[in-house]
């Protein structure tokens, strides 16, 4: 940390932390560089704040019609304060389409088709991921001429995390692609992407996860069928299944999700029973294809069951042991112990889109889904989000990650400075 003195540095601190208190999470964050003093007062102001100061209270990650022209900003709504932040953003790219939120960090990819992770707190990026074209599949298709935007939205889907990039552990890169929904992987820096070619087939996968020490990554069809890969040992061979096709997994947008506080296996089968938002429509449209429909579909219902691996079963549960809430969408999904996310409600799924057929210009489907009576309740934020990129949980991460190579850039005030703010990186 810089401490060289200046005038700033010399600031009264009721002048000081009033300054601070009109700035926005990323630039009240990076404030705490520029010196021992500003970084005192830079925790005691998000000491204040009840985003701040709860790490584990999830926010949801968004853009929004109010900043304008402003391309290069989003928003973070906080379930504790109800609160929207304003957090700036590297460049259009990452406002433009969004592959999904792990630890606290978003993937995203430029008009080249190169990946990128961003924290949208720190202000950090990571650029360092092997290029699309590195990327293996069956040769089954035939050639396609495309160019890099193109490919970039026919390739990826979605993109997971095993750790957060900023906490020095070795964080695997999972990419989930086209054709076919199939698992390629790599290491921060790695040149190439490693598909995982597995005897049974890596095909039709719809989500994956990581256990909590991110040695081991599961990965999920469209059946509910759940197979174990260890990254570690031999990436072209299938280590174990964990549980087979499931009848209740058939034609639902279906998640895993580790659940360790039920003991056992620990895994959820997430199963979200979509349908029109206007069923007469719906109905009159399928007997009549001239009749107008808006195409809209929303969430009728979300079942979980509880895996049993031993048996090869799963058993529907009707509660999260009271204790917990589940958050699903376009981001990693994850349980969290409601005693420490305050704001948080037991027995209750958060939920956002990651349907591909969901078009740019169709109303996004976000809400909350009470177990316990099968109610929902729609998230509203004080400034309604746009419908594109689909809005995701995340978890803000608010570790400083440290300079390895060209791994992580910083872009943050140096050039998105906004008009009154006093922080720079030192």
């Amino acid at each position: 940390m810089d401490s060289h003195a200046g005038p700033w540095s010399d600031l009264p601190a009721d002048v000081l932390i009033t300054i601070l208190e009109t700035l926005d999470i990323g630039d009240l964050v990076r404030a705490g560089a520029v010196c021992q003093w500003w970084n005192t007062s830079s925790s005691y102001v998000r000491g204040q704040h009840h985003l701040l100061s709860l790490p584990l209270t999830p926010c949801l990650l968004y853009t929004t019609a109010d900043t304008g022209d402003d391309s290069n900003v989003a928003s973070l709504y906080s379930l504790t304060d109800h609160r929207s932040y304003t957090v700036p953003l590297p460049g259009p790219h990452v406002h433009r389409r969004w592959l999904g939120a792990s630890h606290g960090w978003l993937a995203t990819t430029d008009d080249d088709a190169a990946l990128h992770l961003v924290n949208p707190v720190t202000g950090q990026q990571i650029s360092n991921l092997p290029p699309v074209t590195t990327i293996e599949m069956p040769r089954a298709n035939p050639p396609m001429t495309m160019t890099a935007r193109e490919l970039s939205e026919y390739i990826y889907q979605r993109v997971f995390l095993s750790s957060d990039p900023s906490d020095g552990r070795d964080c695997i890169v999972v990419l989930l692609h086209r054709p076919q929904g199939q698992i390629s992987f790599a290491r921060l820096g790695d040149p190439h992407w490693t598909w995982i070619r597995t005897p049974t087939g890596n095909l039709l996968c719809v989500d994956v996860a990581f256990r909590a020490d991110g040695r081991k990554l599961y990965g999920m069809r469209a059946d509910g069928t759940i197979h174990e890969f260890d990254l570690n040992g031999e990436p072209a061979l299938e280590r174990a299944t964990i549980l087979p096709a499931q009848e209740c997994a058939m034609w639902h947008t279906n998640y895993l999700v580790d659940a360790p506080w039920l003991g056992g296996d620990g895994w959820l089968l997430v199963c979200r029973y979509m349908g029109a938002a206007n069923l007469q429509a719906y109905t009159a449209w399928r007997a009549d294809r001239s009749v107008p429909y808006d195409d809209v579909w929303n969430t009728h219902l979300i079942k979980v069951y509880r895996v049993d691996s031993a048996a090869g079963t799963v058993a529907e549960i009707e509660d999260l042991g009271g204790h917990h809430a589940l958050f699903l969408g376009c981001n990693n999904s994850f349980g969290l112990a409601v005693a420490d996310s305050p704001g948080i409600l037991p027995n209750h799924i958060y939920y956002t889109d990651n349907e591909e057929q969901y078009a740019p210009e169709c109303a996004r489907d976000i809400g909350v889904y009470n177990m316990e009576d099968g109610s929902f309740h729609q998230v509203l934020p004080p400034s309604l989000w746009l419908d594109w990129p689909l809005p995701a949980w995340i978890i803000p991460s608010f570790i400083l990650a440290a300079q390895r190579g060209s791994q992580v850039s910083k872009y943050s005030n140096l050039h998105h400075a906004r008009k009154g703010t006093v922080a720079e990186y030192a």
